[in-house]
Parts: C-alpha cells; structure tokens; sequence
C-alpha cells in the first residue's frame, strides 16, 4: 500500500489533488491530519493536510516477465522455402527521449484593467469608511501597484500601517475572487509621503 501526503487550502481540495497525483486509483482511503484554519477575512491562515492511501497499480512488462523461451528447431520437412519467407527488418532507429514536463507557470502580471479595479476598489472604500477626501498617486509596474498618499488617512501611523496592509490583501482577494486565478507575486504597495 502506498501513501500519499498532500497540503491544500480546504480538505476536498487536498483529498483531490493527492488522488490525481495517485493516477486516479479506484479504491482508497483518506486520513485528515490537519484541518485547514482561516482567518477572518476567510484566507487561508494554515492548510488543511491529509493522506491517501491506495494501492498501486502494477505496469506489466510483457517481455520481462515471461521466462526466456528458445524454440525448438523445425523439422526440415516444415520450413517453407526461402523465397516465401516474409522478410522482416528491424529498424533500430534511435527516437528523441522524450519526456514530460509541466507546462511553465506564467507569471500574473498587473493589466490595466486589474489596476483600475484596484483603483475602483480603493476609491469606494475610502468613500465608506469616511476618507474620501484622501488624495493619492496611483501607479503599477507588471509586479506592483503602488499607492502613495498625500498624507496620512487616520491621523495616526499605526492605524494607518494597520488599514493600508488591509487594503493590499483586501485588493488582492477581491481581484482573486473576480477573476478566478492565482494572483501569486503580485503585490499593492501603499504608502504615505
């Protein structure tokens, strides 16, 4: 019996992923080690683990497994002649290895469009929070927004430390949300000057 150990960020998702790493085996079991834990924006603050256990499955090499079989001459009598044996060739051509490798991760990158709902989102919840009349600069770069205010939004630094990594990860989990892929690397830096 084989085991497989896989981290996720729910159960379902870990239990998945360990199977398909498994080749899909039809019969095993599964033994959550760790439930996952989230914080209260609902990001995952530690995965849940889990193992799989299944039984491999067993590739067959139909050569290798049959014992070395000599025949045993035919009588004179039963070969054909030699103009009506088929020829065989044996092409020992020497093919390229080829092997598998996953497809290379593209890096996400900051479109225009991200960064406007970025800006969007910034405008609105200043709005609501009471702060609309916070001025800024805007700008991003293919890995980073950049947010840098005037002057500070609370009157106090530690609050202002506080709300401005709020609204990074408040940002990248709305765009996440929205648009329905990994934002990894991708980063909103707010400052004031």
């Amino acid at each position: 019996m084989k085991s497989i150990m896989q981290e996720a960020s729910s159960v379902s998702k870990a239990i998945d992923l360990a199977w398909n790493r498994a080749d899909k085996p039809s019969q095993f079991s599964v033994k959550v080690l760790e439930e996952p834990e989230h914080n209260m924006f609902g990001l995952t603050k530690k995965s849940a683990k889990i193992a799989l256990f299944f039984e491999e499955k067993r590739k067959f090499d139909s050569f290798s497994r049959q014992p070395d079989r000599q025949r045993a001459p035919r009588p004179e009598s039963q070969r054909r002649p030699q103009e009506q044996q088929p020829q065989r060739r044996v092409q020992e051509q020497a093919q390229p290895v080829t092997t598998e490798q996953a497809p290379k991760r593209v890096r996400p990158e900051w479109t225009d469009a991200m960064a406007q709902e970025a800006r969007d989102w910034l405008d609105q919840t200043l709005q609501l929070i009471g702060a609309s009349n916070a001025t800024y600069n805007f700008s991003h770069s293919k890995s980073a927004v950049k947010v840098i205010f005037d002057k500070s939004v609370t009157g106090s630094e530690g609050k202002d430390r506080m709300l401005f990594s709020s609204f990074a990860s408040l940002i990248l989990s709305t765009l996440r949300h929205r648009h329905k892929k990994q934002l990894r690397n991708l980063k909103v830096i707010l400052l004031i000057a």
